[in-house]
């Protein structure tokens, strides 16, 4: 996997270069690669600017998001995860009650991945998959 990261990252790059701002979901796709990758300073960058790309009815990766929310609490990076769960609610208010749940239980509703129609392994095929050529990262 983390060859395929790598080439995400070069992609991500180049469409940056060339001027090309990634949107929330592609984002949201490469939190879900660092976080597979055990690389949670860079999935929590990473899902930060999904946040602040994402549009009404976009639906974060809610394992990641909950992964994040961990490692910055581990880490005592408290107003990093309050800029997260204040994000969540002034945008995606159908989730932010999920992620209150988590912030005082550490335990996601498993539910609203269901809800999300996504799992880790559609999000990777879609991510990585050998009939894309990753371009859909640009969406």
């Amino acid at each position: 996997m983390k060859g395929l990261l790598g080439k995400a990252e070069s992609i991500v790059n180049r469409l940056m270069e060339g001027g090309v701002e990634p949107n929330a979901s592609t984002w949201s796709r490469m939190a879900l690669g660092y976080h597979k990758n055990n690389q949670m300073a860079k999935a929590v960058e990473a899902t930060k600017k999904s946040i602040l790309t994402s549009h009404p009815g976009w639906k974060p990766h809610i394992a990641t998001l909950a992964s994040c929310l961990d490692y910055l609490k581990g880490n005592a990076d408290m107003d990093t995860f309050n800029w997260i769960i204040r994000s969540v609610e002034e945008k995606h208010a159908n989730i932010h009650d999920t992620l209150m749940e988590y912030a005082k239980n550490g335990n996601p509703e498993s539910q609203l991945v269901d809800e999300m129609g996504k799992d880790d392994q559609s999000l990777e095929v879609e991510m990585f998959g050998s009939k894309n050529d990753g371009m859909a990262l640009a969406e």
